[in-house]
């Protein structure tokens, strides 16, 4: 036989059939909002303050400011400055073309490891959170039913 969780179980009480009769319950419409707002809440708890983000590091100079995203693996390189007249002129451009591609390659690397590990964490603290909230909430249900 199934296991009937505490809040089922409240919810099936006679306390709570004659309550939802006398007041407004909430719709399914209200509790997805309520959750929406719960995890975007827990996101900005989470993602409001300057962090390490593994390769590069994410900054934000005040609460409203936008959040900024700087490589710690990826060398910009250094623009040369050859004369008009100089004859290795042509290679040097083309050396400091490769460079750039590199570095912008580089770049988008990084980043895109900086931003899969994040969602990873992120999704886990989130599940973690959301969890040891719903087991708190079990054992104050338990608590009144008892």
């Amino acid at each position: 036989m199934a296991r009937v969780s505490p809040i089922r179980k409240l919810w099936n009480s006679d306390i709570c059939q004659t309550h939802r009769k006398r007041s407004n319950a909430l719709t399914p419409r209200d509790q997805e909002l309520i959750m929406k707002r719960f995890v975007l809440l827990l996101l900005a708890t989470l993602i409001g303050s300057a962090a390490p983000a593994f390769g590069g590091e994410v900054t934000r100079e005040s609460a409203s400011a936008k959040f900024e995203w700087k490589s710690t693996e990826c060398q910009r390189p250094t623009r040369p400055y050859p004369q008009r007249n100089d004859p290795t002129r042509q290679a040097q451009m083309q050396d400091f073309a490769l460079k750039v591609a590199y570095y912008l390659d580089c770049l988008k690397g990084e980043a895109q490891r900086d931003f899969d590990r994040a969602q990873v964490e992120m999704h886990d603290a989130i599940q973690r959170n959301l969890q040891a909230e719903t087991d708190k909430m079990n054992d104050d249900v338990e608590r009144m039913v008892k």
